[in-house]
């Protein structure tokens, strides 16, 4: 099983999620989707983002015979580098932070390097 995709199904209500709906999942989806869950989600692993969009469908299935609501599902991509689930439709900038939210020190180093590469040399 390959996980470098991931679907969180989020439950409405404060039922939870039945452990029969897990293990139902677990059979219908076969050895190449890992599914497993907490109180309010229901986690779905996959080797590629068309597998992920289906087990979701196939979850949301299982889940209304159980009588649960999914409200939503949120699809995430693994990155290795910055070792965390991200959102596959937001671009990461190399450093990993957002200008925004990098520090005063990287801002100043980042305005210095810029005069210095169009400074004409001495």
């Amino acid at each position: 099983m390959s996980d470098e995709w991931r679907v969180s199904v989020v439950l409405g209500g404060r039922a939870g999620v039945p452990k029969q709906a897990v293990e139902d999942l677990r059979v219908r989806l076969g050895d190449d989707i890992g599914a497993s869950a907490d109180k309010t989600h229901v986690y779905l692993y996959a080797g590629t983002e068309k597998a992920a969009g289906e087990a979701e469908q196939v979850a949301r299935e299982v889940l209304t015979l159980a009588g649960r609501v999914a409200e939503s599902a949120i699809l995430e991509h693994w990155d290795p580098d910055g070792q965390k689930w991200r959102d596959p439709r937001v671009e990461v900038p190399d450093d990993d932070q957002p200008p925004a939210q990098r520090s005063g020190g990287a801002k100043l180093l980042d305005g210095v390097l810029q005069i210095m590469s169009e400074a004409p040399p001495f």
